[in-house]
């Protein structure tokens, strides 16, 4: 009820935290389950709450409900019926909702319900109906998938140069065994020969990009080079082109083209960029989608100073104060940049750290301390738990990277255990 807005939510409970706590409870209680459904379907049918979206956020609750726990068998035929009425009804509003609901409910009978909790970003994106673009990682270790699922970009991607499959964090999947790839660490070059894998890459890189954590910025009494802007300016364009636009960016454009760390100097030099940016795009205009992202890729982006890395948002302590950092890993080891200018301040080899521990709670989120240095000197960085657990997990890939090199090639230069730069 607290979920579908019919009863007020509890001291600092979000929406969030209901789909959790009935979820908990029906895994916990499976003798819950069927008194759940039966609860959300008299919830679904003839609601007259003063609340307007009582009933479609009861029709997406069981959206939810469905992709994890399935029914008894004798409530089964029922359910079905429910659901699939009001998903044959085009005057229904919510006969999307129970078309997805009936999928989910199929799925989780055929193949098992889903086994982690859904993320909050899809808990809000589900609850307030906004149309967004998510980009998913699935995690390690093994995980099951349906066979129609679409693998073909694991089945085309096979042919790629066997030894990348190091780059690329792994899922068994169950019964047909095969193997879908996320980039999460960066040892061999971007491919840029095949369309679906650079849709994939591109995809995954550009965010981080237009957020400006791939730039390294100048001091504060220097000005970005105009070599620099001209580079800046030529992603900007293919980045267009890149997303099917025959007509050069106008000056609305070019806000959603550049890294936001980089605005002001565009605003600076508007006459300078629009006149380059009209230089280069007859070179453009040639070019599909594809052939674009592919240049994006391969000829400017990855040569940018923290493309190399994986970043994540961490907080350095300092004598008990917080400072706000980057933490940056390669296959070279773990870098604390500035968050601003993106500056390198440590650097620390992959010896240098120790498994997450002090776990602590603030404002409702979990924090783990993660532990670098030696016995001279020793840094404590404070991260999510989740990200806790991948930068360990992504260290532990990379050290095996190192020794495979290590046995085929002899010993390699490393970095010392840290340095402060």
């Amino acid at each position: 009820m607290r979920y579908m807005g019919d009863l007020p939510l509890g001291l600092h409970q979000r929406e969030v935290e209901c789909v959790y706590t009935i979820l908990v409870i029906c895994h916990h209680h499976p003798g819950l389950r069927d008194e759940l459904y039966c609860q959300l379907m008299k919830q679904t049918t003839n609601n007259k709450s003063l609340h307007q979206e009582s009933s479609i956020r009861g029709w997406r609750l069981l959206a939810f409900v469905g992709a994890f726990f399935r029914c008894s068998d004798s409530l089964m035929p029922y359910l079905m019926k429910y659901l699939d009425t009001a998903a044959q009804d085009s005057r229904r509003v919510e006969q999307e909702t129970a078309q997805i609901c009936m999928a989910n409910l199929k799925q989780t009978f055929k193949y098992g319900g889903r086994r982690n909790v859904p993320s909050e970003d899809e808990v809000h994106y589900i609850t307030g109906e906004t149309e967004q673009t998510a980009h998913l990682f699935l995690a390690g270790r093994n995980k099951n998938l349906p066979p129609n699922f679409s693998f073909d970009c694991c089945r085309r991607h096979h042919k790629m140069h066997r030894s990348q499959d190091e780059d690329r964090g792994r899922s068994g999947v169950k019964g047909i065994f095969l193997v879908l790839h996320c980039r999460r660490s960066v040892e061999f070059p971007i491919e840029t020969g095949f369309e679906l894998y650079i849709d994939i890459i591109f995809h995954q890189i550009v965010p981080d990009y237009l957020e400006g954590y791939l730039l390294v910025l100048p001091s504060h009494h220097l000005k970005m080079s105009r070599e620099t802007q001209e580079e800046l300016l030529q992603i900007a364009s293919l980045l267009h082109r890149a997303n099917g636009n025959n007509n050069a960016p106008n000056e609305t454009d070019m806000l959603s083209l550049l890294p936001k760390t980089v605005l002001h100097t565009y605003k600076e030099n508007i006459e300078f960029c629009t006149a380059y940016i009209s230089k280069l795009w007859g070179d453009m205009i040639p070019l599909n989608t594809t052939e674009a992202k592919a240049q994006c890729l391969g000829e400017n982006i990855t040569k940018m100073a923290t493309f190399w890395f994986l970043l994540f948002g961490i907080k350095m302590l300092e004598d008990s104060i917080e400072e706000e950092s980057i933490l940056a890993i390669n296959k070279m080891g773990a870098n604390v940049l500035d968050i601003r200018s993106h500056e390198t301040l440590w650097r620390f080899s992959f010896s240098a750290v120790h498994a997450p521990c002090n776990g602590v709670e603030l404002q409702g989120t979990t924090y783990a301390d993660v532990v670098f240095g030696d016995e001279t000197i020793q840094k404590t960085i404070r991260l999510q738990v989740d990200h806790a657990h991948e930068v360990t997990r992504l260290i532990k890939q990379y050290e095996a990277i190192q020794m495979q090199s290590e046995t085929k090639h002899g010993s390699m230069d490393y970095p010392t255990v840290m340095i402060k730069i």
